[in-house]
């Protein structure tokens, strides 16, 4: 058995003490840490003691760190990733690729000759991205679409008259082409548009949806001119509570908003951001 150093990731939406905290640090850390990572990947691989990383450590001796049989199904590599979060402020809207377009869209962006660690870079690795969040703490998100006639009966109590055409497109034409009409918005209407939805939301207070338009308040405030939030309308709400899990597929749009959970994921850092 291995005793593993693990490296902190800092982003702006993690927590001065959160993870001080979780790591056992007397006091809070100088800027916000959101992501402890324990695994292989290869930008931020876990070290043992003698200096060796777990990459190096599995290439000496694949069988007997993983098992023939865990060499047999994914080769000699450790095909999952361990995080733990520290939500200090909302995290971006976002969802992970299937197996297939990580593959398509990792080969593309290396065609094109994007650099692994540009801001720009979707895919820094050919692999799908299904994960699994454990909250440690109370953890919020926006995890999925409501069912369409759900937000369409939010939206009529909002009441908000930028969206008029967001409901009536979501009534005839389905979530895709009200994602659409949002992503289609005119960038000098967007502000109006989310102050707006910010405003209305904040008068709701009881119903089903009281804590996602809570948020939404938040969000609107925060980013008014982010069209992400109107978004964020349209998306699911998840409160977990400690011992809770939420499984996030490829492919689903997500947000975590606050909270501290272990996240289990197969080994990948692509992340495709909606706002």
């Amino acid at each position: 058995m291995f005793a593993l150093t693990n490296e902190v990731r800092r982003y702006a939406w993690g927590s001065r003490t959160a993870m001080a905290e979780f790591l056992g640090h007397p006091g809070p850390s100088a800027e916000p840490e959101a992501e402890l990572w324990i695994g292989a990947y290869a930008s931020c691989p876990s070290r043992v003691s003698d200096g060796r990383s777990l990459p190096q450590l599995i290439s000496d001796d694949p069988a007997a760190m993983l098992g023939t049989a865990g060499v047999a199904r994914f080769g000699p590599r450790l095909p999952f990733l361990l995080k733990v979060l520290t939500i200090g402020a909302p995290v971006s809207l976002q969802a992970h690729p299937n197996a297939s377009q990580a593959e398509q869209g990792f080969a593309a962006e290396q065609t094109a000759g994007v650099p692994l660690d540009h801001p720009s870079r979707n895919y820094r690795d050919a692999r799908h991205k299904p994960e699994m969040l454990c909250a440690l703490t109370p953890v919020e998100a926006f995890c999925g679409f409501r069912a369409v006639p759900e937000t369409v009966a939010l939206l009529d109590e909002l009441a908000v008259a930028e969206l008029a055409g967001l409901r009536d497109t979501l009534s005839a034409g389905g979530l895709p082409q009200a994602v659409r009409w949002i992503f289609d918005v005119p960038h000098a209407e967007v502000e109006g548009a989310v102050s707006a939805v910010g405003k209305a939301a904040s008068t709701i207070g009881s119903g089903p949806y009281v804590l996602a338009l809570q948020w939404i308040s938040r969000l609107a405030e925060k980013y008014p001119d982010d069209r992400g939030v109107l978004l964020t309308v349209l998306c699911g709400f998840i409160r977990l509570e400690p011992g809770e899990a939420l499984v996030v597929p490829a492919g689903c749009l997500h947000a975590y908003l606050a909270g501290v959970g272990v996240e289990i994921m197969a080994e990948s850092d692509n992340v495709l951001r909606g706002g």
